[in-house]
């Protein structure tokens, strides 16, 4: 089999298992979640090795009138406040009734993150299998 080929299927594989977590388990997600919105806190700042990665602490109140807070690592919170949020401003998010600590934020990057979190292992064999499978031809 041709390397280029194998590659491309390898994509395309890598494209269809993306469409299909998110079809499955983002879609799931976001249908049984509550919008609504919070409150930005504060946001830090982490220096990584090349960039800065800012956290925000989030409060917002759950449908039982309980008040969460909580910073928002990986919820699609963190990649979008490089400057684009203040402390004090309002983001919308969804959060699952059951977990309300379980919440992504209702937007584009909010969804993608949570997508490539649930896909995370599955690509990582995918394309550990294709590498396998290319290099051993």
């Amino acid at each position: 089999m041709n390397v280029l080929l194998a590659i491309q299927l390898l994509l395309v594989s890598l494209f269809l298992l993306f469409f299909f977590v998110y079809l499955f388990a983002t879609r799931r997600f976001i249908t049984g979640a509550i919008r609504t919105n919070a409150k930005v806190l504060s946001i830090k700042r982490y220096q990584a090795t090349k960039s800065s990665v800012f956290i925000p602490t989030l409060s917002f109140m759950d449908q039982t009138g309980q008040e969460i807070t909580i910073e928002a690592n990986m919820s699609g919170a963190s990649s979008m406040f490089r400057k684009t949020y203040q402390a004090n401003d309002m983001i919308a998010i969804l959060y699952q009734p059951s977990n309300p600590k379980n919440f992504i934020t209702d937007n584009l990057s909010g969804r993608y993150i949570y997508t490539f979190k649930k896909a995370a292992p599955a690509v990582l064999i995918l394309i550990i299998a294709g590498m396998i499978f290319i290099f051993t031809r």
